[in-house]
């Protein structure tokens, strides 16, 4: 996935690539850069080198909570990029591939997109995306 244009946050926010997969139901990010916060947040499982760049892998397990089939048991799995990037091309299977080698389920992709996610603060972005 290939995205460039620009954007501006404040506060705790991520710019990540996004998604659900199924079998088993799991959220995922790919991100790119963030504000205040510490996305994933936990024990570091691993590392993805790619795109350029090194990435930290977390998991966070969510149980009996909503999400985008009903409300269930499902995992967030993480990768964080080190070194932030406001544009550029992202490997979706290497993240994929690397989270199964940590252990990890990522299920089969749903939809993904590029997203600005803010917590708190405010952002805009104007992005052209392309796989």
């Amino acid at each position: 996935m290939t995205w460039d244009g620009y954007f501006t946050a404040e506060g705790d926010w991520t710019l990540a690539i996004y998604g659900w997969t199924t079998n088993p139901v799991t959220e995922w990010y790919i991100v790119e850069s963030h504000g205040s916060g510490t996305p994933g947040n936990g024990n570091i499982l691993g590392q993805v080198d790619s795109d350029g760049g090194v990435y930290d892998v977390y998991n966070l397990p969510y149980r009996n909570v909503p999400e985008i089939y009903g409300v269930t048991n499902f995992d967030q799995h993480w990768s964080v990029r080190r070194s932030h990037r406001s544009t550029g091309t992202v490997d979706v299977s290497a993240h994929f591939q690397r989270w199964k080698e940590l252990g990890l389920n990522p299920g089969s992709p749903v939809f993904q997109m590029v997203t600005l996610e803010g917590f708190s603060g405010q952002g805009y972005l104007d992005f052209t995306v392309s796989a």
